[in-house]
């Protein structure tokens, strides 16, 4: 698993950078960072999802928001770093893109099984529209 998550996160990434930080704040693997953004993303990324996962649905639905991910951007409203909770089983983790997030492709969901296949309870049934020849 350590030698496929760099490949997959600079897959992520419009610019090749993405880390993978577990609950507390651990960094599991990560690409394209500076070793000192390195040290600390981490901590602020699951420091961020926490305080989100605390606050519950109820803020998304009082700004009347179906759905979001956390983001940074710039003053010129360039996406910096967008922070993705993604929960398998009891395991929790951040994954951290820097630029704008690339989710089409087969990236996304390599990592996905990756991460479950480790650390969830059993892997769901694919549905037959899912399955290519």
């Amino acid at each position: 698993m350590q030698e496929s998550l760099p490949a997959l996160l600079t897959l992520l990434s419009e610019e090749g950078a993405g880390l993978l930080a577990d609950a507390s704040g651990l960094c599991m693997a990560s690409v394209g960072f500076e070793p000192e953004v390195v040290d600390a993303l981490p901590a602020l990324a699951s420091k961020l999802v926490g305080a989100l996962e605390h606050a519950g649905r109820g803020v998304f639905d009082l700004l009347d928001i179906e759905y979001g991910l956390p983001c940074l951007f710039d003053l010129k409203r360039r996406q910096l770093v967008t922070f993705v909770p993604m929960n398998f089983g009891p395991s929790r983790f951040v994954l951290v893109i820097r630029g704008r997030a690339m989710f089409v492709g087969t990236a996304f969901r390599d990592l996905v099984w990756t991460l479950w296949g480790r650390y969830g309870a059993e892997l769901p049934a694919v549905p037959e529209s899912f399955v290519t020849n």
